[in-house]
Parts: C-alpha cells; structure tokens; sequence
C-alpha cells in the first residue's frame, strides 16, 4: 500500500452479522494503527480512508473513518470467517465485494502526480548480518521520526553512518570498525530472540502474552515490537486475536511429533471463550514466520477435525503423527512427523493441561478443568491455536 501520493479508500460490503471478518491495517514500524471489522466499525457497508505521515487534507464526505499510516507504505491484512467448505462461495462473493481504490478514484478526480519509481534493493537472508545497515538506511527514508524522543534516537544512530536514505558503504569501513558494527548486529538480533522466547506469562506450559499492536500498546519498547515482529509479523492485537504458545510436554521435553500422538481436550462448559472461531495450526518450528513456505504451516478448526465426546458435553480432539485410512485433516496433522521442532502458538484465553495415558503412552492436551497438565512432544513443529475473540 503505497502512500505516498494521495490516501488509500477501502470499502466493504454489508457481510451478515453471524459472520466475522477483520481488516486489519499495518505499517511499516509493524504498528497496526487501524482495525475495521466485526469488533471495530460492525457488518454494516462502509468505506475508510487510510492517509500517509504526510497528507494533510480533510476527509471527505462518504468515508465512514480515516486512519493516518506513520510511514509512506502500509499492509492491509483483510480476514473473513468461513464455515465449511460448502460455504466458500458465500467467502467469495464477500471478497469480491472488498474494493480497494485511491482517493482520487473514490471522488472520481483527476489523479495527483505519481510518486517517483523506487529502485528497491534486493534482500537475502544473509543480509540481515552486516548489511543490513545498508537496507536499514533504504527503509528509513519512508519512515519518518514520530517524537522528540525518536528524533534523538536517530541523531545518534547517525554518528555510526545510520541516517534515512544515507548510503552505507561496508567496503569503506576499516576491519575493525567491521568488527564493531558486526558484533552490535549480532547482539542486537540475540536480545530480540531471547526477547520473543520469554515473551508472556507461563500458564500450564502456554506462554500467555500480547505482543503486537499499535504506537500506544507499545509506549516506546521498541525490543518487545522487535520480538514481536519475529514471532509472527502481521499478527493481530490482542483485542482482535490471542496467540498462546506452547513448546514442551508435560515432562518438560519438546514436542515431538513423530514419536508421539496428542489429545487436546475441553472439559463440559470450558470451551475457549470466542466471538467468533478458534483453531490449530501446525508450523515447522525452526523457520521464522516470514520465510515459511506453504507446506510449513497446516491448520484446522476443531469444528472439523477428528473429535469425541468422552461424556456429554466433553470434547477431545485428536493429533496423530500418523494420519488414519481415509485421509482427511487426520492425515494432514500426520505433517508434523515430517518436520524437527515442534512449539505451539495457541491463541486461547483459558488455561490448558496436559496428561500422559500410562496405558497407552499417548498424550493429552486439555483445557481447564481437566486433571492433566501442559503437552507434549512433536518433532520441530509448532502447534498454534488461532483464537478470534
């Protein structure tokens, strides 16, 4: 979403109300400064406006709401509640609903000059070492200065070559001064994982937390926006969505997928309190959120996964490492045999426990209420439970 121009208008449909949706909007700090939806603005039709750091217009008529990006380039991230497959249809006439225009375009004006071509860099892995100073300085020309305090920030980034837009030529730099600048990237990085490994408080073996939201959530602890950016950019605020995590089993080993089944289990009346869904996702647990490829990550509503009832009201779903006959979500769980870590990111509110069958040896996930405690093991994978409140 480039703003640099002129604003960006988003206009949604009337979607009914036994439906959820978000649109969620970020920018370029990971802030996300804006939220439209269910919970926010409600069903009903409407168009906002989400203006750049540098517009200064005033908002039309026909915009329900505007939202102002502190930087030049924005994400907008739209999600919309599907409830089985025979609903997809229903999905895809909503989303053809949502349209996406300039300013200029909604009002039916003629366009403001475009904003000049930039040449972005290409980006690997490997410089997120000591190039990434470089890239640093390219992103900083469309992130301008929100404060006093970010402004003295910056004054003293410059005195090491880091400036908005200013080149930042490694070769010129003596092995020493190299050597310097390597170990501060090095550190840096390190404090912002051990950061996102400690984030939350401890619940029965979930590391409970909000790590993600806008410039106020934040008030100015840029490392925990670090860490949170790290374990899952893009992800909501903690009044759209909670992502507990979860990484060993009730014995304190990794997960470990293939040498173990699992249970999650909710005791009667003690289901994840939503507004509107929940869900399991499976992700390979060594890989950061953002270089993950499709077959890295599975995932299911526990509407339609394999599932009993051990008594009324009492439900157990289950996580093989082996699929059944049939194939189905059971076999797409089975993945996690596949893969060598495996960590959960459970977005639920409630406590879990988790137990191990003597007789068996499978273990148990449970939610409050049950007589178990944490998970367990599942070969580098982490399980994730998506919780939309």
């Amino acid at each position: 979403m480039d703003l640099r121009a002129e604003p960006i208008v988003l206009c949604m449909p009337k979607i009914e109300k036994s439906r959820y949706y978000d649109v969620q909007v970020v920018d370029m700090y990971t802030f996300n400064f804006g939220y439209m939806g269910s919970r926010t603005t409600g069903n009903d039709a409407g168009c906002y406006m989400i203006a750049g750091p540098d517009w200064k217009g005033e908002t039309p008529k026909g915009i329900n709401n505007a939202f102002q990006s502190e930087t030049q380039f924005g994400l907008i991230g739209y999600r919309t509640q599907l409830f089985g497959p025979s609903d997809m249809p229903n999905v895809k006439k909503i989303q053809a609903g949502y349209k996406v225009q300039t300013l200029s375009q909604f009002l039916k004006q003629p366009a403001p000059p475009a904003a000049p071509a930039i040449d972005f860099p290409p980006f690997t892995k490997d410089d997120m070492k000591l190039p990434f100073l470089k890239f640093l300085n390219f992103v900083l020309q469309f992130c301008p200065p929100n404060n006093d305090e970010e402004k003295a920030a910056r004054a003293k980034l410059a005195e090491i070559g880091i400036g908005a837009g200013q080149p930042f030529d490694l070769d010129k730099l003596s092995e020493a001064r190299k050597a310097e600048e390597a170990l501060g990237v090095k550190e840096g990085y390190d404090s912002i994982v051990d950061k996102k490994d400690n984030i939350g408080k401890n619940i029965n073996g979930w590391l409970v937390a909000a790590a993600l939201g806008n410039r106020a959530f934040f008030h100015g602890n840029w490392l925990l926006r670090a860490a949170g950016a790290l374990a899952g950019i893009y992800g909501n605020s903690a009044e759209e969505a909670v992502y507990p995590l979860a990484k060993n089993d009730n014995t304190g080993a990794a997960l470990d997928g293939s040498k173990h089944n699992y249970t999650l289990t909710f005791a009667a009346g003690q289901y994840p309190p939503v507004n509107a869904f929940w869900s399991v996702t499976m992700y390979e647990g060594k890989t950061p959120v953002a270089d993950r490829e499709p077959d890295q990550s599975l995932s299911h509503q526990l509407a339609d996964a394999s599932r009993h009832e051990e008594e009324p009201g009492r439900l157990t779903d289950d996580l093989h490492p082996e699929g059944r006959a049939g194939g189905g979500q059971e076999s797409q769980l089975a993945a996690c045999s596949r893969w060598p870590d495996l960590h959960g990111d459970a977005a639920l509110l409630a406590e879990r426990d988790a137990a191990i069958d003597p007789a068996s040896g499978q273990r148990h996930m449970a939610a409050p209420g049950d007589n178990g405690r944490k998970i367990s093991r599942a070969r580098h994978d982490e399980l994730q439970a998506l919780m939309v409140i």
